[in-house]
């Protein structure tokens, strides 16, 4: 994948978010650009703008933008196991083990 193509596709969500779209068809626009990534079935909202907005920084090296997304995504119950777990390994990219360890032990609680 091209850097170019997770930059588009976070400037997407970030339209989305702004106008208050729904993010409807954003896993086709993720799976477009980046590895597929496991969700559960969920009501399609502006969270999930967010989390998709979070991969794609995530993968171009906005670590901090994507940390703000996942914890948007968590402090509003979206996708507990994935958020947490994605979010954790933006904090284990930063060098926060103390984070990433508290996140990756939430990651687990919600996957049961």
């Amino acid at each position: 994948m091209q850097l170019e193509d997770y930059e588009t596709a976070a400037a997407t969500f970030t339209a989305y978010i702004k106008d208050g779209r729904a993010a409807s068809g954003a896993e086709s626009i993720v799976e477009s650009v980046a590895e597929p990534v496991e969700t559960e079935a969920a009501e399609v909202s502006n969270l999930g703008a967010y989390y998709y907005r979070a991969v794609c920084e995530g993968a171009i090296g906005n670590l901090e933008n994507a940390l703000a997304d996942y914890t948007v995504c968590i402090d509003n119950g979206y996708e507990l196991t994935q958020s947490y777990y994605q979010r954790a390994q933006i904090y284990a990219a930063l060098g926060d083990t103390e984070n990433q360890n508290k996140d990756l032990a939430e990651s687990l609680k919600y996957s049961e």
